[in-house]
């Protein structure tokens, strides 16, 4: 059975997905009840696209391997129990699992160990357990035993790419490409690494060559549909989020982009439904900034206070997990959660929290970018809006309100404006204070008019005269 699984592994580094499946048809006939047989069955079905296929192949995997992994001391055994329960959504499980293969892979000479297989695997364990730089050292040790080893390469790679370093991530994937130039995987990962660096064109070309050797690739899909956005080519964009969503339905960043597309296209409602799922599956700083973004977009057209709300705790719990060290684009992005920020409390009558999350907004974003400058000119025209407005707290606004009214029906019903009566002067002071009253944002009740319209009435600039991020 190891010469059918060996021969899988190669078909499988090949992109041979149907070559493996075969191999491995054959296998199932000689072993039909073997987990591992299953399980691999699963990880090339899932590779295909067919992802149904495959969870049917990891419940049937899950049984027998329940069985050995108990009592087994092969770390290779109960680590490739922990990637089938990670497949079948069982996050902690496969933790665990991880957990046990990591003490086993140490107790066989870890890092240290002249075993370049062995090392490998502590290297996948320790990343699964996010610990990032050990898995970097043993990926650089089994490297440095094994130069042509693809998945070291390939995964030390990855690493660095899913860490944001990625002029690193763009040196690793390269250096993999020149021993294998058409791996699907190393060209959609340098596809990704190019577009979080800003260079698009390039970044097309990797993976449209990713796509090209496997159609069914989500990743190069997802990565592909970014590096269109940013290149102003929408529809084509969307397409391709919806190919890879197609592939891997509950890929988080794949349904965060998708989500931010449609709510710039104008299409909050449907963005909506894309960005809970993401935030379902993983929550990150980005996918509660779209949340926030989208949220403000429904607010204006709702007038809906509340929701108006939500955007301040989506944005505040986005910076709570904003990284120190913040990319180009990242920073661009995190202008764009104080942006979202001011307009939910410019909204919300909190001017001063408005300015400063404008003033934060213009600190943050990139030197004479789009976003930044948006932010200064909405900073202007909240500063010149106020300047001609009176305004007085709410629980002041509403006795001054109510004494309005008695002085008014004072003057008019009992005394009849008398000139020589304390009527008139009540009448006279009531008119003052309406006037005043109504020059005063917070002093106005919403009994007809939603927060928007009385802005616009008071001369406030309201979120729809803002620009927005």
């Amino acid at each position: 059975m190891d010469a059918y699984i060996g021969l899988v592994r190669c078909c499988t580094q090949l992109a041979a997905y149907d070559e493996a499946l075969e191999v491995l048809g054959r296998a199932l006939t000689k072993w039909p009840e073997d987990p591992v047989l299953h399980a691999r069955r699963g990880f090339v079905l899932d590779e295909l696209g067919r992802r149904g296929d495959a969870t049917e192949e990891y419940v049937q995997a899950d049984h027998g391997y329940h069985e050995k992994a108990t009592d087994t001391t092969d770390p290779d055994f109960v680590q490739q129990y922990g990637i089938l329960l990670s497949r079948l959504g069982r996050k902690a499980d496969a933790r665990e699992c991880y957990k046990r293969a990591k003490s086993l892979f140490e107790s066989s000479g870890g890092i240290n160990s002249n075993d370049p297989d062995l090392v490998s695997g502590l290297a996948f364990v320790l990343d699964e357990l996010d610990l990032h730089s050990e898995a970097l050292l043993a990926y650089d040790r089994v490297i440095a035993m094994r130069p042509g080893d693809l998945v070291a390469l390939f995964n030390k790679a990855l690493i660095l790419d899913n860490s944001g370093r990625y002029a690193d991530a763009e040196a690793a994937y390269r250096a993999t490409l020149a021993r294998f130039p058409d791996d699907p995987d190393c060209n959609a990962g340098l596809g990704h690494a190019l577009g979080k660096l800003e260079r698009y064109v390039e970044a097309e070309i990797y993976c449209r060559k990713a796509l090209n050797k496997q159609e069914t690739h989500s990743d190069a899909h997802e990565a592909l549909g970014f590096a269109l956005q940013s290149l102003g080519r929408y529809k084509d964009a969307e397409l391709e989020y919806r190919a890879s969503l197609g592939i891997a339905p509950n890929a988080p960043d794949t349904l965060n982009n998708l989500a931010h597309l449609l709510n710039e296209a104008g299409r909050p409602e449907e963005a909506q439904a894309y960005v809970v799922r993401a935030l379902e599956t993983k929550r990150t700083w980005q996918s509660l900034g779209t949340q926030a973004a989208i949220e403000v977009k429904l607010a204006d057209k709702f007038h809906d206070d509340e929701l108006y709300r939500d955007v301040i705790d989506h944005v505040k719990e986005a910076l709570m997990m904003l990284p120190t060290d913040l990319t180009i684009s990242e920073r661009d992005y995190a202008g764009r959660l104080y942006v979202n920020l001011a307009s939910a409390e410019a909204s919300l009558g909190n001017f001063s929290s408005a300015k400063k999350a404008y003033r934060r907004a213009i600190q943050e974003a990139p030197t004479n970018s789009v976003v930044g400058q948006k932010a200064a000119r909405n900073l202007r025209r909240l500063h010149d809006a106020l300047r001609s407005t009176v305004r007085v707290p709410r629980w002041l606004a509403w006795p001054i309100s109510a004494g309005a009214v008695v002085g008014i029906i004072y003057g008019l019903l009992v005394q009849h404006l008398s000139l020589d009566s304390a009527g008139f002067v009540g009448f006279v002071m009531g008119m003052f204070f309406v006037i005043f009253a109504a020059f005063s944002l917070a002093a106005i009740t919403k009994l007809k008019m939603g927060p928007a319209e009385f802005e616009t009435a008071a001369g406030i600039p309201t979120v729809p005269q803002l620009e927005k991020a």
